[in-house]
């Protein structure tokens, strides 16, 4: 049994050719070169530019050694802390580090230029090495739509001059991790895929061999995170659902064709039908990248029919029910960024007539017929009334939104050449949609150019 429903992705290339993308577009903003203000012992300020496009870390792992450090020696130093014994200290320092951000990436900036501007009359300190930021990955449901946040949290610079390194990394880096939040991450909010009518769980981020998942479940209980990333589209962003998800938008679909209703005439029979499809089940999704799948739909009709009997003899009326299943074919496709499943036709249609209420006595008077009768209300009136309704229908799935990043004039992060595939991560076959994200500022949006089908 899959322990998730959803996964949503990227892979660590994509992402470093996004924020390469990013980094050239922001240079007249100026924001990769700026002033810090220290204001303390010595420290009057703090040049900087970052003067090449930073780039990503997907690793396993928990929270870095030096990162854990800074939250505790933060601790340690904080008032409120001061007056406690040790074993107080001990146990609300445990908690804390309990409850840190255990899913973090790291945030590489091959080559930072530094200036520090000291207050009195001693020149000026300048230097150029990389910084790493490890940064944490959270998912913000306090704001609409819930959200994946990067926070950065600590970071570690190094120099060709390593004397220098402990006085940068304790006085320096810190205010430029403020900085690379307050101005670059804090308002980015890469915004969850939502399912509509289709309640699932909060997504669970992980980090890894070069990718960034996502797993939710349907309902709010958390999902079971897989161990291994194999089997994600190589490259691009990417969004998978399982058979469990796609058979809850499918009986959504269904359920707007509501009951269907009709007369027919036979022989000395006369009536009307009701029919009414059910449960989507048994959604087999192939895994040979087509898109394509196959399901199951159960199927329902209530019959009344009428006996005109000749010579004058009074007419009789009795119920009918009839019951079964359907397999559909179906394949996926995207339009306008909106990922849907098309029906394509019927492979079979396996449906009974039974008569509960026919009386013995007509029963011996009609028999005869009853197997003309059967037939001819499956294979004339019922399978082609469910044939009409199925082939063609379109079940709405998800929409691959675009999102604004509000840096600089704006810009604006889609996804295009979008291609549905049978996909097999970890022996679960899943239903993804993937693309590459593309990154326009709003005045240069190509309104048609949201995504295309292939199958």
């Amino acid at each position: 049994m899959v322990g998730y429903d959803v996964a949503i992705g990227f892979t660590k290339s994509i992402i470093d050719n996004v924020l390469s993308e990013l980094y050239d577009a922001l240079q007249p903003s100026g924001i990769w070169k700026a002033t810090i203000n220290v204001g303390v012992v010595n420290i009057d300020s703090v040049d900087f530019g970052i003067q090449q496009a930073p780039t990503v870390t997907f690793e396993n792992g928990a929270l870095p050694d030096h990162v854990a450090t800074h939250y505790t020696n933060a601790l340690k130093s904080h008032k409120d802390l001061k007056g406690l014994s040790d074993k107080k200290k001990q146990t609300i320092m445990s908690g804390v580090m309990e409850a840190l951000p255990q899913i973090t990436l790291t945030i590489n900036l091959p080559v930072v230029d530094l200036q520090v501007n000291f207050a009195q009359s001693q020149p000026p300190l300048d230097t150029s090495g990389s910084l790493s930021v490890v940064a944490s990955v959270t998912v913000d449901a306090g704001q609409t739509p819930t959200a994946i946040k990067i926070q950065a949290i600590s970071g570690t610079i190094g120099t060709p001059d390593t004397t220098i390194n402990l006085f940068l990394n304790e006085s320096i880096i810190p205010y430029l991790v403020t900085y690379l939040n307050e101005n670059l991450l804090d308002p980015i909010a890469i915004p969850v895929i939502t399912f509509e009518g289709i309640t699932v769980s909060l997504p669970e981020p992980v980090v890894g061999d070069g990718f960034f998942v996502a797993y939710s479940a349907l309902g709010t209980s958390p999902p079971d995170i897989p161990a291994a990333f194999d089997g994600w589209p190589a490259d691009g962003v990417f969004v998978a659902v399982d058979a469990a998800l796609l058979g809850q938008a499918g009986n959504i679909a269904i359920s707007k064709i509501g009951p269907k209703s009709g007369d027919f005439s036979w022989s000395l029979f006369t009536g009307n039908y009701g029919l009414l499809l059910g449960n989507v089940y048994n959604i087999d999704i192939s895994a040979d990248q087509t898109g394509k799948l196959t399901a199951t739909i159960d199927a329902s009709a209530s019959i009344d029919i009428t006996v005109h009997t000749p010579n004058y003899l009074p007419n009789f009326s009795f119920s009918a029910a009839a019951s079964g299943n359907v397999n559909a074919s179906a394949h996926a496709a995207v339009l306008d960024s909106k990922v849907y499943v098309t029906v394509d036709g019927l492979n079979s249609v396996d449906l009974n007539i039974n008569f509960p209420s026919l009386p013995d006595w007509i029963s011996d008077i009609i028999g005869g017929l009853l197997g003309g009768l059967t037939d001819f209300l499956i294979n004339d009136i019922l399978k082609p009334f469910i044939n009409q309704a199925l082939t063609g229908l379109t079940i709405d799935v998800y929409t691959i939104d675009p999102f604004f990043i509000p840096l600089g004039p704006g810009f604006e992060i889609r996804v295009v050449s979008v291609e549905t595939v049978g996909i097999n991560p970890a022996g679960n076959t899943l239903l993804a949609a993937y693309g590459i994200p593309s990154i326009a500022s709003p005045s240069n949006i190509d309104a048609t150019s949201t995504g295309k089908a292939i199958i």
